[in-house]
């Protein structure tokens, strides 16, 4: 997994490997001579809306409701909606923020009824999108008016309209217009004061650690500095099971155990081997080896693999017991418990939000505020916004490692809980052609490079971060983010989310109610008594 960023004084951050492609286009561009356009500076001219076209069709005219969990990005949507009704004149853009703690009721009740009147919205958020919204797949290969004309699908990455990396599903029901990523971030004063006390990372350089060995060598080397409680990390119940910390274990657990791979795939004597499957080509380095044909897994010999040391349906068959008893399994959870002495001292009952603000409010004198936080790499533009007390760096996920004779974690290839974001879908109206062409035609000016170019305008000239950073590509970046835009200190290389081990056994079994009381109980326990015995304790 590499493949995203951060920042310094104005920003440092980098991005997934669509970012290389992201970079803004250099050439100064005219002044668009039509009022009816936003000037961009920076925009290609051919990436500007071909207004010659969209005159010579037929004028559109009608409503679009925008129903959808805005956040902080309202001002960027509002931003594009008057953007886009400059040009369509006829239409009038009706923009409706929901929180969290509603739009989960309201967009099942509006996915179900025949006579809805919402039009964009959040597809991940419905059982099965494919149900109640329309199919993008033909509209993507068609012509984008808002993009010069050229195919709509030129000016997008994979991404943006392919969410199954497996292959098995292409059509596209949700439109991802942000890709998301987490990385490490390091306030640079206290790194600097780290490095005076002789941290150096594996490769023997005061620089970003690579390795889990460096971020404790760093740790603990702040601490030797006055840092007291110098990791940010969160260990309330939202934290340990749904959000930061339970990256780290998300993360960590496909590192550890991507290597059973070949060992769960079907074999010849298993009950449902076919001589006329394909072979698994299988590589450690692989950021999505599930999307090989010959990527069969056994359910038996997965949980086989789980469930009993002594079990002798293991014997022969190319499997071993990998489960809570397992010293593979004591080894991952080794290393997870070295962070103890570095955490807050309310690790336990702090959340993800005010971790955040202790990292972002802490002065050069302090020391008792966490110095490293992990966070979505959107994060690192915040500091290209506001004026800190400091700067920042960031690094990738450091891949951990194992000390014992039998090496029990076999590759430094670590991929990320990152991915697709801003889930967009257009509401299927079966009865309505006409309304899903216009909530289309919307959809298209947004995901444009113009659309983005105004979006992001916006949120910079109201001092507001992105959550992720655009599928589109050839959008302007605003001047001083564009650090962040172009860094290659972080990569995606695949998401660890695939791997069943992570799904139904390392982060907690398939996520019901006990096994994630559990999971929470034994993450704060250990991390108070470092002791560690099984997942049964």
């Amino acid at each position: 997994m590499k493949k995203f960023a951060a920042i310094l004084l104005i920003i440092l951050l980098g991005v997934s490997s669509a970012a290389c492609v992201r970079t803004p286009v250099p050439t100064p561009t005219p002044t668009p001579t039509d009022n009816r356009l936003v000037e961009c500076e920076g925009l290609a001219e051919d990436m500007y809306p071909d207004l010659d076209a969209i005159d010579a069709a037929e004028q559109l005219t009608g409503t679009v409701n925008v129903n959808m969990v805005f956040g902080t990005t309202y001002d960027g949507w509002e931003a594009v909606e008057k953007a886009y009704e400059k040009i369509q004149t006829g239409v009038d853009i009706v923009l409706t923020n929901y929180g969290d703690d509603t739009y989960e009721f309201a967009v099942k009740q509006e996915s179900v009824n025949a006579n809805t009147d919402w039009d964009i919205f959040q597809g991940n958020r419905v059982s099965n999108a494919s149900a109640v919204a329309y199919n993008l797949t033909p509209k993507i290969y068609g012509a984008n008016w808002y993009a010069g004309s050229k195919t709509w699908q030129s000016v997008l990455s994979t991404d943006a309209y392919i969410t199954d990396k497996s292959g098995n599903n292409t059509s596209c029901y949700i439109m991802n217009s942000e890709s998301l990523s987490t990385a490490w971030f390091v306030n640079k004063t206290a790194f600097d004061a780290a490095v005076g006390q002789g941290y150096l990372n594996a490769e023997g350089e005061a620089d970003m650690p690579k390795t889990w060995d460096d971020l404790l060598s760093l740790c603990a080397a702040l601490k030797k500095a006055g840092y007291t409680n110098p990791l940010g990390l969160a260990g309330d119940e939202a934290s340990v099971n749904a959000s930061q910390f339970a990256w780290l274990f998300r993360v960590y657990g496909d590192q550890y155990y991507r290597d059973m791979y070949p060992n769960i795939n079907v074999q010849e004597g298993d009950n449902v081997y076919s001589s006329s499957a394909f072979p698994f080509e299988f590589s450690l380095n692989d950021p999505q080896p599930e999307s090989d044909p010959g990527y069969n897994p056994s359910y038996t010999r997965f949980w086989n693999s789980l469930l009993d040391e002594n079990n002798e349906y293991n014997q022969g068959k190319n499997l071993s017991y990998v489960g809570a008893k397992s010293d593979k399994f004591a080894c991952f959870i080794e290393n997870i418990y070295k962070l103890r002495e570095y955490l807050p001292f309310d690790f336990s009952q702090i959340s993800f939000d005010t971790v955040r603000d202790r990292f972002m409010t802490a002065k050069q004198t302090e020391k008792t505020k966490p110095v490293i936080l992990l966070d979505y790499t959107g994060f690192g533009l915040t500091f290209g916004l506001e004026d800190y007390d400091f700067e920042i760096d960031f690094f990738d996920y450091p891949a951990m490692t194992c000390a014992h004779e039998e090496k029990h974690v076999t590759t430094d290839f670590v991929r990320d809980v990152g991915g697709n974001g801003g889930y967009l879908s257009v509401m299927y109206h079966r009865s309505d052609a006409a309304q899903d062409e216009l909530s289309i035609d919307f959809l298209k000016f947004f995901m444009s490079p113009y659309g983005q170019s105004v979006y992001y305008k916006a949120l910079q000239e109201k001092s507001i971060a992105p959550n992720g950073l655009s599928t589109v590509l050839n959008f302007v970046v605003p001047e001083s983010w564009k650090t962040f835009f172009e860094s290659d200190k972080i990569a995606f290389n695949g998401l660890c989310d695939v791997n069943w081990y992570n799904n139904n056994f390392i982060y907690h079994v398939n996520g019901t109610s006990d096994s994630r009381a559990k999971h929470l109980e034994v993450v704060q326990n250990l991390l108070k008594t470092k002791t560690y015995a099984s997942a049964d304790e």
